[in-house]
């Protein structure tokens, strides 16, 4: 399930389709007031995010796009990306998509018919997440095998020589001298110090000087044996919530062995400016 949140409200797109609003002051999820339909079936919304306060943006694991305006209640345009949609992000007048094959679209949010681009990832194996920069020079996207790569929007050549890709969360076995990676899960800026946090499969929360590409801060894990499923910060960049979830089962060998999973946890931690911003501005850089 995806959230996003308005000024006034909170919406959540479902695995059954729906799209929802959250009703505050009676602390329930009001009847459905977008249902999705792909060959007569209800497809899963996997994610939905506010470009700005007066367009919402959902898609699901089909390729679907859905441009809805709170406004007036209803979808106002729809697009199909005709393949598997993995990762999504927008801001306000860029819509960027990681679908299967690898595939990165970027959309003109003034002019959504079609891409503004398509191009590869940069990754070898499946996409997990993807976030623009706070200025909307580009993007970061990371994968399954423990990877972010960061690219700019800007075709020029000056701007595609700062392409770059780095490894994170991995776990190296002294013994054995081999490395256990893990997929990266989540990928969020700081909006305020514009620096890069990652979160893994391995616990660990990771913060990236990524103009300077160094990594500035890992911190301890949260819980042994529970990887990160969820993480964000709030607006104001002052408080992070991170949701830990039991994923052991992707390693089982024998997919027939009873698995009992550990329970689920959140929690809530403050961000000081010592743990997230870089020694010198770098919003001239990134721009």
């Amino acid at each position: 399930m995806g959230v996003a949140h308005s000024e006034h409200t909170t919406y959540a797109g479902c695995w059954d389709g729906t799209v929802r609003q959250f009703d505050y002051e009676n602390t329930r999820m009001t009847s459905p007031i977008v249902t999705t339909q792909v060959r007569d079936t209800s497809s899963l919304i996997t994610h939905i995010q506010f470009a700005d306060t007066n367009l919402m943006i959902f898609t699901t694991i089909d390729g679907l796009i859905y441009y809805y305006d709170p406004r007036l209640r209803r979808i106002v345009d729809k697009h199909d990306c005709s393949s598997k949609l993995f990762a999504m992000d927008s801001l306000p007048q860029i819509l960027t998509v990681g679908l299967a094959d690898n595939q990165v679209q970027l959309y003109d949010l003034r002019k959504r018919e079609s891409p503004w681009q398509c191009r590869t990832s940069g990754l070898k194996y499946q996409m997990t997440s993807i976030r623009q920069f706070p200025s909307e020079a580009g993007y970061a996207v990371s994968g399954i095998d423990g990877r972010v790569c960061i690219d700019y929007n800007d075709l020029l050549e000056e701007a595609q020589l700062l392409k770059y890709a780095f490894k994170c969360h991995r776990e190296k076995d002294k013994e054995s001298h081999t490395d256990t990676v893990y997929p990266v899960t989540n990928l969020r800026f700081h909006k305020q110090y514009n620096s890069l946090f990652t979160t893994g499969g391995d616990g660990h929360i990771c913060v990236w000087d990524w103009v300077r590409r160094r990594r500035m801060r890992q911190f301890p894990k949260i819980a042994e044996n529970l990887a990160i499923s969820h993480f964000d910060i709030s607006y104001d960049g002052s408080l992070m919530a991170v949701g830990l979830s039991d994923d052991a089962y992707l390693r089982l060998s024998d997919t027939d062995a009873p698995f009992i999973p550990k329970s689920g946890k959140v929690f809530f931690k403050r961000i000081e400016a010592m743990e997230c911003k870089p020694k010198e501005s770098n919003s001239q850089v990134a721009s």
